[in-house]
Protein backbone atom coordinates (compact mmCIF):
# COMPACT_ATOMS: atom_id res chain seq x y z
CA UNK A 1 0.00 0.00 0.00
CA UNK A 2 1.27 3.46 -0.58
CA UNK A 3 2.79 5.11 2.17
CA UNK A 4 1.26 8.68 1.44
CA UNK A 5 -2.12 7.34 2.08
CA UNK A 6 -1.07 5.72 5.26
CA UNK A 7 -0.38 8.82 5.98
CA UNK A 8 -3.41 10.74 4.86
CA UNK A 9 -5.64 8.11 7.12
CA UNK A 10 -3.82 8.20 9.89
CA UNK A 11 -3.93 12.49 9.71
CA UNK A 12 -7.63 12.01 9.11
CA UNK A 13 -7.93 9.44 12.41
CA UNK A 14 -6.33 11.81 14.67
CA UNK A 15 -8.44 14.82 13.12
CA UNK A 16 -11.08 13.25 14.16
CA UNK A 17 -10.01 12.23 17.58
CA UNK A 18 -8.87 15.62 18.53
CA UNK A 19 -12.52 16.65 17.20
CA UNK A 20 -13.69 14.34 19.58
CA UNK A 21 -11.88 15.21 22.67
CA UNK A 22 -12.82 19.31 21.75
CA UNK A 23 -16.55 18.14 21.30
CA UNK A 24 -16.49 16.25 24.59
CA UNK A 25 -14.51 19.21 26.84
CA UNK A 26 -17.30 22.05 24.75
CA UNK A 27 -20.13 20.03 25.85
CA UNK A 28 -19.34 19.05 29.43
CA UNK A 29 -18.05 22.40 29.88
CA UNK A 30 -14.56 21.07 31.06
CA UNK A 31 -11.15 22.56 30.00
CA UNK A 32 -8.91 19.85 27.34
CA UNK A 33 -7.44 16.85 28.10
CA UNK A 34 -3.36 17.20 27.97
CA UNK A 35 -4.22 14.49 25.04
CA UNK A 36 -6.17 16.61 22.73
CA UNK A 37 -2.72 18.58 22.32
CA UNK A 38 -0.75 15.19 21.67
CA UNK A 39 -3.46 14.40 18.99
CA UNK A 40 -3.45 17.91 17.09
CA UNK A 41 -0.11 17.13 17.14
CA UNK A 42 0.13 13.69 15.69
CA UNK A 43 -2.48 15.05 12.82
CA UNK A 44 -0.24 17.88 11.83
CA UNK A 45 2.45 15.55 11.99
CA UNK A 46 0.87 13.15 9.53
CA UNK A 47 -0.54 15.94 7.03
CA UNK A 48 2.91 17.03 6.94
CA UNK A 49 4.29 13.82 6.06
CA UNK A 50 1.88 13.18 3.55
CA UNK A 51 3.14 16.12 1.90
CA UNK A 52 7.09 15.53 2.54
CA UNK A 53 6.73 12.14 1.47
CA UNK A 54 7.64 12.98 -2.45
CA UNK A 55 10.57 14.83 -1.64
CA UNK A 56 12.21 12.85 0.70
CA UNK A 57 13.13 10.25 -2.46
CA UNK A 58 16.18 12.82 -2.98
CA UNK A 59 18.83 11.52 0.24
CA UNK A 60 20.75 15.17 -0.81
CA UNK A 61 17.87 17.48 -0.77
CA UNK A 62 16.20 15.38 1.82
CA UNK A 63 19.27 16.42 4.11
CA UNK A 64 19.52 20.16 3.28
CA UNK A 65 15.66 20.28 3.89
CA UNK A 66 15.91 18.52 7.03
CA UNK A 67 18.97 20.92 8.13
CA UNK A 68 17.32 24.35 7.49
CA UNK A 69 13.98 23.08 9.41
CA UNK A 70 16.14 22.25 12.19
CA UNK A 71 17.70 25.39 12.06
CA UNK A 72 14.18 27.67 11.77
CA UNK A 73 12.00 24.83 14.18
CA UNK A 74 15.23 25.60 17.03
CA UNK A 75 14.90 29.39 17.01
CA UNK A 76 11.05 29.48 17.28
CA UNK A 77 11.16 26.62 20.08
CA UNK A 78 13.46 29.21 21.79
CA UNK A 79 11.12 31.34 21.35
CA UNK A 80 8.29 29.54 23.04
CA UNK A 81 10.52 28.54 25.99
CA UNK A 82 11.46 32.31 26.85
CA UNK A 83 7.99 32.93 25.96
CA UNK A 84 6.14 30.25 29.22
CA UNK A 85 9.27 31.07 31.09
CA UNK A 86 8.30 34.52 31.20
CA UNK A 87 5.29 34.17 31.58
CA UNK A 88 5.50 31.87 34.91
CA UNK A 89 7.84 33.53 36.29
CA UNK A 90 5.38 36.83 35.93
CA UNK A 91 2.32 34.48 36.76
CA UNK A 92 0.97 35.60 32.98
CA UNK A 93 0.34 31.69 32.47
CA UNK A 94 -1.32 29.87 35.25
CA UNK A 95 -0.81 26.14 33.80
CA UNK A 96 -0.15 23.44 35.76
CA UNK A 97 3.21 21.09 35.14
CA UNK A 98 1.61 18.57 33.37
CA UNK A 99 -0.72 20.56 31.01
CA UNK A 100 2.49 22.79 30.14
CA UNK A 101 4.69 19.81 29.25
CA UNK A 102 2.01 18.24 27.04
CA UNK A 103 1.86 21.59 25.38
CA UNK A 104 5.58 22.61 24.58
CA UNK A 105 6.00 18.83 23.20
CA UNK A 106 2.73 19.14 21.00
CA UNK A 107 4.16 22.42 19.86
CA UNK A 108 7.66 21.17 19.54
CA UNK A 109 6.40 18.60 17.43
CA UNK A 110 3.78 20.82 15.49
CA UNK A 111 6.83 23.35 14.99
CA UNK A 112 9.08 20.72 13.65
CA UNK A 113 6.79 19.70 10.64
CA UNK A 114 5.65 22.35 9.91
CA UNK A 115 8.92 24.25 9.10
CA UNK A 116 9.91 21.54 6.93
CA UNK A 117 7.15 21.52 5.07
CA UNK A 118 7.88 25.48 4.66
CA UNK A 119 11.34 24.14 4.00
CA UNK A 120 10.49 22.33 0.99
CA UNK A 121 8.65 25.37 -0.51
CA UNK A 122 11.07 27.55 -0.08
CA UNK A 123 14.19 25.66 -0.74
Amino acid sequence: MNTRIIYLAIGIMMTILSLVFLIGAIIEQTPLLYQTYSAVALSVMSFCMYSLHPHFKDKVRAKFIRQKAIFYSFLVIFLYLIFFSLGLVLDFIALSIPEMLTMISSLIVITLFISLVCATKLH
